[in-house]
């Protein structure tokens, strides 16, 4: 039975049909046939929807004990990432909170098709040195046609927008959102004080038909992907800065510049908090 909040439809994603001014797309990166043929390899088949929340996304035993066994992870283990200054990683779970994962993303879709791509824990809180998360406007280059943003734990809200809609969730909720083609970000971290921490789970999850079962990850080097990707932010980007500023209501999007960052910046052992 599909969940009561999913509303499928396909008009506001990152996708060339939607685009407000097609007539004056600058295709810098790859020529429209192009384009329009890795698009639809990266979208076919996949279920289009708006992003919405789902409540009590584990059992509250379940739950307890997923906070538990990820909270007792010391930072300093933790790779921190100067992407978007956070202590991000994969830490193996206990294969039943990834399967009730993927069991309850299938039944609010109404298919069987999700299975998974790779989930990520992450702590979010101010360095030693005075750095503070964030994250940028973006679309996802890695593999997850649907992600489970599942709020575990912290002290603090820290809103999630995508799109044009933003929430603010409590532990054990979690929104469903398709951040490969809809673009998305959390408003500033706005404070600084270094007690406050903010923490999540997320499971990106894929269709049969999706590039990594095709190619693996090492397909996100190659260079006809990357120029895809490039292209796809020069077309909707533009367009996406506007949109939020129209609306009055949503938090100010976040900017992020990673031009200079090298492979080691993104994997950083010993961090600690501030």
């Amino acid at each position: 039975m599909k969940h009561p909040e999913v509303v499928f439809q396909d008009s506001k994603f990152a996708m060339y049909k939607n685009h407000p001014d097609k007539e004056n797309i600058k295709w810098v990166h790859m020529d429209k046939e192009e384009y329009l043929e890795w698009e639809e390899e990266f979208f076919a088949e996949a279920l289009l929807f708006e992003p919405f929340l789902i409540e009590n996304f584990y059992s509250d035993e379940d739950f307890k004990e997923l906070q538990e066994f990820l909270q007792s992870k010391k930072l300093s283990e933790i790779a921190y990432t100067k992407q978007m200054n956070k202590w991000e990683d994969h830490i193996a779970l206990p294969q039943k909170f990834i399967d009730i994962a993927i069991d309850n993303v299938r039944k609010a879709l109404g298919t069987d098709d999700v299975e998974l791509g790779y989930y990520l824990f992450a702590h979010h809180q101010i360095t030693e040195d005075g750095q503070k998360p964030f994250l940028q406007v973006h679309l996802d280059w890695s593999p997850g046609t649907y992600m489970v943003d599942l709020h575990l734990g912290g002290n603090r809200d820290w809103s999630f927008i995508a799109h044009d809609k933003e929430f603010i969730t409590k532990p054990n909720q979690a929104i469903l959102v398709q951040p490969e083609i809809d673009l998305h970000y959390r408003e500033p971290w706005r404070n600084d004080d270094p007690n406050e921490y903010y923490q999540a789970v997320f499971f990106h999850l894929i269709r049969k038909r999706h590039w990594k079962n095709k190619h693996g990850f090492e397909f996100q080097a190659d260079e006809n992907f990357l120029r895809f990707q490039k292209q796809r932010l020069e077309m909707f980007e533009p367009f996406y800065f506007d949109l939020v500023d129209s609306i009055p209501e949503l938090s100010p999007t976040t900017i992020g510049d990673d031009t200079g960052l090298t492979e080691d910046d993104k994997r950083i052992l010993g961090v600690e908090k501030a």
